[in-house]
């Protein structure tokens, strides 16, 4: 994973991602306390941090390998959450709600996937 960033596995590196993490988990956390619906606060959290590993990857943050890695790895991936993602769709699913979560999937597909393109994108507003 560290190469995709430009890094290489050591000790800045891991203290960067771990401290991303942390701060990325707090951040989603919080998010989940302000807003009152759990599918939307889903929905904010994998969405923003999307756009921003798009805005990473695409080199927008013009910086080196460990910030790329604090805020990638780290923020990004403890902001964003894949298994609260597929435990709402398996409620929905238990439930018999099928409708739900395929528009659960479909939206947070469709969302992540505009974002990424938006965070890619935002090279050229920055320049």
């Amino acid at each position: 994973m560290a190469a995709v960033y430009g890094a290489t596995v050591e000790r800045r590196a891991l203290v960067a991602v771990a401290v991303g993490g942390i701060v990325g988990a707090c951040a989603r956390w919080i998010v989940g306390e302000v807003v009152s619906d759990s599918v939307t606060a889903l929905l904010i959290v994998n969405t923003a941090g999307t756009a921003l590993l798009g805005a990473v990857l695409h080199g927008i943050l013009q910086s080196h390998a460990t910030r790329n890695l604090l805020v990638g790895v780290g923020f990004c991936g403890g902001l964003t959450t894949f298994s609260t993602f597929a435990v709402e769709v398996a409620v929905r699913l238990d439930d018999g709600r099928p409708i739900d979560g395929l528009g659960l999937t479909l939206a947070s597909l469709v969302l992540g996937g505009a974002a990424f393109a938006l965070g890619m994108a935002s090279r050229r507003f920055a320049s």
